[in-house]
């Protein structure tokens, strides 16, 4: 089966592509997805494509639509002058190209992540707009591309949680050092990987009574029954993670993504000592930033 396309049959342009000149923020957009490893030339393509067309909720183009052939050029024209040099560019190096970033730690790490994620609880009017919004897919594709370096988890709408979270750390400037994913499970887990080897990374996670929650960590629970909540087991799918952007008269403030399908904020309640309040076996990790 061939990979998914924008457009739907094998349309190619006669005697070139047509010309288009990318702003600089496509590229870039496409260099961090190829500094991710994401080395997908249709998905690199896609990605740019439907960033310029929110309106097609990532339906693909068909040749005997109105403009078919036109948005088809367009296609091949993202894919052979943004897409196929900057790949062309990253061999070439012989290692995968990855964008300079000076990753941030600390307070200001913390401090940022929370600015995003109350930023985005803006964007979305608090939990009043929701996933279906169409002013929203542009921003819902962003989350999955910056986030997790491919779109594939919006084509296939997919639980967006844990791609908000990396797009948040990843815009907060996390650099290398946040472990970027679709499963909230992944990234605890490393950060639990960290904690026990007592390394550098400012990343470590702690069982959910061990340790109280500040501005700019992440608070974890699962989000069905029968999912683990040993801390030494968790992994994989089937959590959730919401980053603290407020603590205040024993009640520490969390926003989330893909939260009743939007971007919205609940309360934890917390004891006098500053930790999570009661022994709710719900919560599963805290991942503290350092």
């Amino acid at each position: 089966m061939r990979p998914f396309t924008a457009y739907e049959g094998e349309f190619e342009t006669s005697g070139g592509t047509s010309v288009v000149s990318p702003p600089q923020s496509e590229r870039a957009s496409v260099a961090r997805a190829i500094g991710s490893g994401n080395r997908d030339e249709t998905s690199l393509t896609n990605a740019v494509f439907f960033a310029r067309h929110p309106e097609r909720s990532g339906a693909a183009i068909k040749m005997e639509e109105p403009g078919g052939p036109a948005l088809a050029r367009e296609w091949i024209g993202i894919r052979d002058t943004i897409v196929k040099p900057l790949l062309r560019a990253s061999t070439s190096m012989g290692t995968p190209y990855t964008p300079v970033v000076t990753a941030v730690v600390g307070p200001v790490l913390r401090g940022n992540a929370a600015a995003h994620a109350l930023a985005e609880l803006t964007r979305w009017d608090y939990g009043r707009i929701k996933e279906g919004d169409q002013r929203m897919q542009a921003t819902l594709r962003d989350y999955w591309v910056t986030g997790t370096g491919s779109d594939y988890g919006f084509r296939e709408k997919k639980f967006w949680s844990a791609a908000f979270i990396s797009w948040v750390m990843k815009k907060a400037g996390a650099g290398k050092n946040f472990a970027y994913s679709s499963a909230h499970g992944t990234y605890i887990a490393a950060a639990r990987a960290n904690t026990y080897a007592g390394n550098a990374n400012p990343f470590k996670a702690y069982p959910p009574l061990q340790v109280a929650p500040r501005v700019g960590d992440i608070v974890c629970r699962r989000y069905k029954a029968g999912i683990s909540t040993d801390f030494d087991k968790i992994g994989g799918t089937g959590y959730h993670g919401d980053i603290v952007t407020s603590i205040s008269n024993g009640i520490a403030t969390v926003v989330g993504g893909n939260v009743q399908q939007s971007v919205a904020a609940r309360k934890c309640k917390l004891a006098p000592d500053g930790k999570l309040l009661g022994t709710d076996a719900v919560y599963v990790a805290i991942v503290r930033v350092a």
